[in-house]
């Protein structure tokens, strides 16, 4: 496996800084369908981003 250098540990931030701007934007809409839909699509960014840091922070070795 090739070693991930800082390109990808700045996409990774990349990510969450999408995440945080996509639920800020949400927040801001008016109560109602499309408000919840922003949502809940910032929070699967969120999630989006937090899986990319994980698997991207070495955590993921393979145990011998």
């Amino acid at each position: 496996m090739a070693r991930r250098g800082r390109g990808e540990f700045a996409d990774s931030r990349d990510w969450d800084v999408r995440a945080s701007e996509a639920m800020a934007i949400a927040q801001e809409m008016p109560a109602g369908p499309e408000r919840e839909e922003a949502i809940r699509k910032a929070m699967q960014l969120r999630s989006a981003a937090e899986m990319k840091g994980y698997l991207s922070s070495g955590e993921m070795k393979a145990q011998n």
